[in-house]
């Protein structure tokens, strides 16, 4: 292997790295923000995907939360399971 090539695949790991830090530092500042409904980690993720990958469209049956959390602060969730758990009522 090269050493340039090694050097950029070192970089790509670093920024992986650095990328992972900064995701861990989000859901825990989610986490504290929302202190009238306490979010869990899996909520939080949650937040974080949807916000990384532009789209709310989620699974969870944690519908009351999912009714009042945003991904990227102002967009609500599209729960796919709505439709069932407004069956099972």
């Amino acid at each position: 292997m090269r050493a340039d090539a090694r050097l950029d695949d070192e970089r790509a790991e670093k920024l992986r790295q650095l990328q992972s830090l900064a995701r861990l530092s989000l859901i825990r500042e989610l986490m504290e923000r929302s202190a009238n409904l306490p979010m869990d980690l899996a909520d939080a993720s949650l937040v974080v995907a949807a916000t990384e990958l532009g789209d709310g469209r989620i699974l969870s049956t944690a519908q009351r939360d999912f009714d009042t959390y945003r991904w990227k602060d102002t967009h609500p969730f599209h729960n796919l399971l709505r439709p069932f758990a407004a069956d099972a009522g």
